[in-house]
């Protein structure tokens, strides 16, 4: 349903919903900063060649980029947010808020958010931006020199059993890769710990676990997959996130 004489956005109803932006022109889409909004139930939207605004609120919903400069908004639920479609390039900014989220940058340089709860973000092509956020993520830069953000207000305390709820670092350093840290932490505050982390195949990897002294508080900022503590010195930048 169209809202107003000249749509600010498109509302959905709260059923299931399939729907495409591709018809839609540019002054519909970004004039506004409403863009096209899912309301309720599991909705799936696909976006225009060019640059789309779209919301996807609450459910378990389906954002689809096809090219253009694209800003996704999961919302609420569990939600797939995609960038870029087939022989499509788009530099996105992909929020998935609340829910444990599956966001995939596609080609670009691209700006991914996990938002809330346990989120996978994989910033596939391009020199792209991943901040897990709060909850246990996923990071996966992909292609192209990426900063995968680690934040310190997001660090995991180990639980009564041991366990460390922390972010995970798959394929650091596939580019120029770098570590982005938040809230004044400096690299020198930093102790890189050598572990190892063993798969359910019975495999085994060396890695490290990046670590801190907050306040006389031992915290984890992030585990990273196949690397050892001197591959990881110097590879830490501030951030603003």
């Amino acid at each position: 349903m169209a809202i107003g004489p000249n749509p600010p956005f498109y509302d959905l109803d709260d059923t299931n919903n399939f729907f495409s932006t591709s018809s839609l022109s540019a002054d519909v889409l970004r004039t506004t900063p409403a863009g096209v909004r899912g309301l309720g139930g599991d909705d799936q939207i696909t976006g225009s060649a060019q640059a789309d605004i779209i919301y996807g609120n609450l459910g378990n919903d389906s954002l689809y980029g096809l090219g253009g400069n694209d800003t996704f908004y999961g919302g609420q639920g569990d939600d797939l947010l995609v960038g870029d479609g087939l022989n499509s390039t788009g530099d996105d900014v992909l929020s998935g808020n609340k829910g444990n989220d599956l966001i995939l940058g596609g080609v670009g340089n691209d700006i991914l958010r996990g938002g809330q709860d346990n989120d996978f973000l994989n910033g596939e092509e391009g020199n792209d931006t991943l901040v897990g956020d709060l909850g246990q993520d996923t990071l996966v830069g992909g292609a192209g020199d990426d900063l995968l953000v680690l934040r310190r207000d997001a660090a995991a305390v180990a639980d009564a059993s041991g366990a460390i709820a922390a972010d995970f670092i798959v394929d650091f350093g596939t580019g120029n890769d770098r570590i982005g840290l938040t809230g004044g932490l400096q690299e020198s505050q930093l102790q890189l710990l050598a572990i190892t982390l063993n798969d359910s195949g019975g495999g085994s990897t060396p890695s490290t676990a990046i670590t801190f002294n907050d306040n006389g508080v031992f915290k984890t900022l992030g585990l990273v997959l196949g690397k050892t503590p001197t591959e990881l010195a110097g590879k830490f930048v501030n951030t603003d996130f």
